[in-house]
């Protein structure tokens, strides 16, 4: 509890009656330590007390808010929003079979896999040759 903001804790417990004995004892070791540490004290007890000041009453009439909403929901002035729009939807979808037709143009385009005939000819020798499939004829 050495530190500025366990101290700002600590002097809002004090002030509130909600500290212990030891809380109070090491408040009033730090208050004593410098002079800043006791202005600083005084300041926030001085803040802490005039917030009860500031405080305003607002009354709060329950039935009148009931009845406001009661009379929006019979008049029909209920605004529906959608959880996603459509249109978004269907950007979404648009894009990605866009992006699949690019990469299966790309991948056709670079690609190219034509199969070409082989033909071997042995006119008077036998020709040994390895075939792509690994498979010799």
């Amino acid at each position: 509890m050495k530190n500025l903001e366990n101290s700002d804790d600590l002097i809002a417990k004090v002030l509130s009656g909600e500290a212990n004995p030891e809380e109070i004892a090491w408040l009033d070791t730090w208050k004593n330590a410098s002079a800043e540490n006791a202005e600083y004290f005084e300041l926030s007890k001085k803040l802490f007390f005039e917030i009860d000041n500031f405080k305003t009453d607002n009354p709060v009439n329950v039935n009148a808010a009931w009845s406001k909403l009661d009379e929006r929901i019979a008049s029909g002035e209920t605004k529906i929003i959608p959880l996603y729009k459509r249109v978004t939807v269907f950007r979404a979808a648009a894009s990605l079979v866009l992006i699949a037709a690019l990469a299966f143009l790309i991948k056709w385009f670079v690609d190219p896999k034509e199969t070409q005939p082989l033909q071997y000819a042995a006119s008077n020798i036998t020709v040994l040759d390895t075939l792509p499939d690994g498979s010799r004829v």
